[in-house]
Formats: structure tokens, C-alpha cells, sequence
């Protein structure tokens, strides 16, 4: 504000001397104003250079690896120790990004931040560095975090770089995903090897457990207690195989469930059936309480294999004259099957172990008992898998065991079960049929066609693919037992082969080998063939599925 006086003369002031007036004060007014924004200004400087000396120091002190870089060129503003010595110790300030990355690999996400403007954050980078100190070229790992710095129009004009170095957890997780990989590798290796163990035990058993049976059919009372030893050390033998793949197939998900509703009472009782001779053998008493209508949703096979294998476990571990209960009944939405013997019982410490592969909870207490410890991991893999639970229970050493499973019980009314059994053979002359039998294994080939030729079968014998086509080109046999696993030529292809032979377009195709994984089904039924057996076949299922396939229709 400017305040006029009138002096000595006494002159009033007139209009102009007003308007200079006014024009100082405006002068001065700004004068003032720009006093006050230097003032404000210079205040603004002082703090931004304070503010910039603290991120310095904040940058410069911090443990992670900093940098600040500026302009299109993405030049090095600021780069603290941490940085600079992942870098060698190379004052970076005033440097190109670009010197320390001829290749430019690694500028592309600093770019990406400049042109766009966003954030990357905990983006893992590899950096190769070839000018290690050792002169060796080295590969290191960083946790790379980048953020936009802006001018004061909003403009990003730079990057600031956050990295933290995980070389070491990297090549730990590239070692742990290494070995997990070797692991796969491993476990499949150790399928296939059980795979072709179960095939090439198989192949042997064959003809043994075959000329055991046509003993038996021929009535060879001479050696009958040797021959029984035999054959129960040969079903051994099988039974272990079969669990050995077993296993191998859960493991992989290879078990598929051929689902149906079914009275679990009927299934124990199939069960009993193939406990039964162990249970005879060592004497013992079976007593059972099964409800009727205990209605599953379940595998018959399976469910038969999972009881089986309880009734066998209870029977081998429990002392010659023992007792074995089995109990099944509906409780509280469920049903439950409980197996107690009063047998060796099971330590409260082994108990949390007993369904775990290859584990024999009481091998201590009797090795000779024999099995490989899969029976009880087979039960519970196959009981979760139709959402049931298994447990086991023991008071202790000498005290008995209880094991106990229990299945999800069907609601509503019954729905009809699927379809199974036997094609109709009507009155059909079957021991007219011309059958050919080709096995690479001279025994097996000659048993089989022996069995064949027993119930009056014309039976034509080869032992490899090529005699094979040859001899079914003079035969026409209606049906072929073909091994699988024949040299040069495999059974599917001497299948397809025959059946390019006039007058063996229907020729109906069964293929015998020591495979039995779901896969293997699965080739047979698309190689067309009517049937696949699994060695060692028995003579009776034999003769069913040549009896069956006999009163098939030609189409």
C-alpha cells in the first residue's frame, strides 16, 4: 500500500498523480511477489536437494542392489555399492546402461517401464556376466524390480532399479526341479522294469501252472503231494506278481474302476472263496456276521481283491487253530466291514505304517511268512478310490488286530446292475473248430494246444510269425491264441497279417501274453482282437473264452 502527504506547496494531487502512484504500488507489489516465490523457490530448491541427498544416502546405504537411470539413453544417475560391485566395482555414474549390455538382453524391461509407464515388480532375471574376475563366464539371477520415475510435467524421464540377487535359491530350485525330474525318470524306468518282470515271470509260469492242471485232469495220482506243493508255490508266485503290478498301476492313476451297484455280502463271500485255502491250510476258525442289502457303488473285482486281501492278511499273521471274524454291517450311512483275528497283533507304534508300500508291519516278528508288504497298501489305495477310508486298530503285540473298511452305502431304490456274463452259445458244436496256437516259448505252445486238443479241438502249432501265416493259409483256422510278445513280428501285427489272408477276414483273434496293464486291454481291443489273457492262464478260463468265442457269429 503507497500513502500520499501533501507538502509545503499544498498543491492538491490530480489525477496523473494518482495513476503514478498506482503504477509504483503495482510495481512494487510485484517486486514483493517475486521476492516471495525466489524466497519460496530457493526454500523448494533447498528442500529437493535435501530431499535427493536423503534418497542418496537411503540408495547408497541400502544392502539391495539400486540404480537410477535417466533419458532415453538410460545413463546411470545414481548406482549404489551393492550394484557396482555385482558389476565389478565399475564407477557406473555417467555410463551408458548400454556399456554394461552390449546385447541388450537386459535393457528390455527398462524400456518397456519408460515407454509405458508401469511398474514391473519381482520379475526374475538370468544376467550373463563374461567378464568375471576368474575370466570364466558366469550366469547369475536377480529379483528385478522397476519403477517409473516422472519430471515435474508427469513425463517418466527415468528408472529406478531395485534388484536383489537369488543366484543361490535359483540353482537350489533348478537342483530340486532336477532330481524331481531324475525322480519321474526313475519311477517311470521302474514301472516298465516291473512291467516287463510281471510279463517275463509270466512266461515261465505258464506251462507250469498248465501242466500241473492237465496232471490233475489226467489223473497222475503218483506224485500228488508234490504236485499239490507245487502248485500252490507256482499261485505264490503269481499272487506276488500281481501285486507288484498292482502297485506299479496305482502309483501311475492306472487303475480304472469298472463301477457297478452290488450287495457288498455277496462280494465277502467271493472273497471268502479265495481266502479260503489259507484258511484251511493253517486251520483256522471263520466266523461271519454280513448283513444282506448292503448296496456300493463299486468295482466287484476290486472290492473281492480288497476283503481277500484283509481275510489272507489276518489268516498269515494269526498262529495255526486261530479265529477270524468278519463282520459287515450298514453304520450310520456307511458300510462297514471289520476283519479281526486274534493273531500276533500290531505294536501302537507300527500301526501309522501298516498301509504303506513295501512295509511289513510285523516282519520282525516273522520274516518267514513271506509277501512283499503290498497287500494292505493295495487295500487302501483301492478303498480311497471308491471314497471309502480303511483303518487299523490293535491292543497290542499278541493282543489280536482289527481292520476295518468302510464304503459309502447307496440311498433309493436299487437301480439295475450292469449287464454281465457270457454270450449265449445255444447248441453249437464247438469241438469242431480249427484253432492255431503260436508262443515263442516251445513249452507254453505245447501245453496250450494240448489242453485244446483234450477237449477235442483241432489244434495247428507255430512258433514264430512267418511259420504262423503259412500254416493258418493251409488251415483256415476260425480262431487264433497268438502270444504277443513274439520276435520280429508282435502278436498285433501277425494278427492284422492274418486276417489279410482269404478266407481269414473273421478269424477271431486272442491274444496270450504276460501283459496285463489297462493300456495293454486297451491295444488288444483296438488290434480287434476278441479276447486278451494274461499268463498264466488257467485251463478253465481258457476254455470258457474258446467256448464263448466258438458260438460267436461270423459277421
Amino acid at each position: 500500500m503507497i500513502t500520499l502527504i501533501m507538502a509545503e506547496s499544498g498543491r492538491l494531487y490530480d489525477q496523473g498523480d494518482l495513476g503514478l502512484a498506482s503504477t509504483l504500488a503495482d510495481r512494487a507489489s510485484a517486486a514483493i511477489d517475486n521476492a516471495k516465490l525466489f524466497s519460496e523457490l530457493a526454500r523448494a530448491h533447498q528442500h529437493t536437494a535435501a530431499e535427493r541427498d536423503r534418497l542418496r544416502q537411503l540408495v547408497e546405504s541400502a544392502p539391495i542392489e539400486i540404480a537410477i537411470l535417466r533419458g532415453p539413453d538410460l545413463v546411470f544417475e545414481v548406482a549404489n555399492e551393492p550394484f557396482e560391485r555385482t558389476f565389478g566395482g565399475r564407477k557406473l555414474r555417467g555410463l551408458k546402461q548400454s556399456a554394461l549390455d552390449p546385447t541388450g538382453k537386459t535393457s528390455v524391461d527398462l524400456r518397456q517401464v519408460m515407454a509405458t509407464g508401469e511398474r514391473i515388480s519381482n520379475r526374475e532375471r538370468a544376467v550373463h556376466f563374461d567378464w568375471d574376475q576368474t575370466g570364466v563366464a558366469t550366469t547369475r539371477y536377480f529379483d528385478l524390480t522397476l519403477a517409473p520415475m516422472r519430471d515435474t510435467a508427469g513425463t517418466v524421464d527415468g528408472v529406478m532399479s531395485f534388484s536383489l540377487e537369488v543366484t543361490e535359491q535359483v540353482l537350489a530350485r533348478m537342483r530340486i526341479e532336477e532330481a524331481h525330474a531324475q525322480a519321474e525318470l526313475a519311477n517311470r524306468a521302474k514301472d516298465e522294469f516291473l512291467a516287463m518282470l510281471g510279463h517275463e515271470l509270466r512266461n515261465p509260469l505258464a506251462p507250469i501252472l498248465t501242466a500241473l492242471e492237465l496232471m490233475e485232469l489226467r489223473g497222475a495220482d503218483i506224485f500228488e503231494r508234490e504236485r499239490t506243493v507245487i502248485a500252490r508255490q507256482v499261485r505264490h508266485v503269481v499272487r506276488l506278481v500281481d501285486d507288484l503290478l498292482d502297485v506299479s498301476r496305482i502309483t501311475r492313476g492306472g487303475v480304472e474302476l469298472h463301477l457297478e451297484q452290488l450287495d457288498l455280502a455277496d462280494i465277502i463271500g467271493k472273497a471268502i472263496e479265495i481266502a479260503s485255502p489259507l484258511l484251511e491250510e493253517r486251520g483256522h476258525q471263520l466266523v461271519t456276521h454280513i448283513s444282506r442289502k448292503l448296496d456300493v457303488q463299486g468295482d466287484p473285482v476290486r472290492l473281492a481283491q480288497v476283503i481277500a486281501n484283509l481275510v489272507t492278511n489276518a489268516a498269515k499273521y494269526t498262529e495255526r487253530g486261530g479265529t477270524i471274524t468278519v463282520t459287515a454291517a450298514l453304520e450310520d450311512r456307511r458300510v462297514a466291514v471289520h476283519v479281526r483275528d486274534t493273531g500276533v497283533g500290531i505294536p501302537p507304534e507300527v500301526l501309522p505304517l501298516v498301509f504303506e508300500t513295501f512295509y511289513q508291519a510285523r516282519q520282525s516278528i516273522d520274516r518267514a511268512r513271506g509277501g512283499l508288504g503290498l497287500g494292505l497298501a493295495i487295500v487302501r489305495s483301492l478303498v480311497e478310490l471308491h471314497g471309502g477310508e480303511v483303518r487299523a486298530t490293535s491292543d497290542g503285540a499278541g493282543k489280536g488286530s482289527e481292520f476295518s473298511v468302510w464304503l459309502p452305502a447307496l440311498d433309493g431304490a436299487p437301480t439295475a446292475r450292469r449287464a454281465t456274463g457270457k454270450v449265449p452259445r445255444g447248441n453249437l458244436q464247438v469241438r469242431t473248430e480249427k484253432i492255431l496256437v503260436v508262443d515263442d516259448n516251445v513249452d507254453a505252445l505245447n501245453l496250450l494246444s494240448e489242453v485244446l486238443e483234450q477237449r477235442g479241438f483241432s489244434t495247428f502249432r507255430a512258433h514264430d510269425a512267418p511259420s504262423a501265416l503259412a500254416l493258418a493259409a493251409q488251415a483256415l483256422p476260425q480262431i487264433a491264441l497268438l502270444d504277443i510278445g513274439l520276435p520280429v513280428m508282435d502278436g498285433y501285427e501277425l494278427g492284422r497279417r492274418l486276417r489279410e489272408i482269404p478266407g481269414l477276414e473273421q478269424i477271431r483273434l486272442v491274444a496270450v501274453t504276460g501283459y496285463g496293464q489297462p493300456s495293454d486291454l486297451e491295444r488288444s481291443e483296438a488290434a480287434r482282437f476278441a479276447a486278451h489273457l494274461v499268463k498264466p492262464i488257467s485251463i478253465e478260463r481258457l476254455h470258457a473264452t474258446i467256448e464263448e468265442l466258438a458260438g460267436l457269429p461270423l459277421s
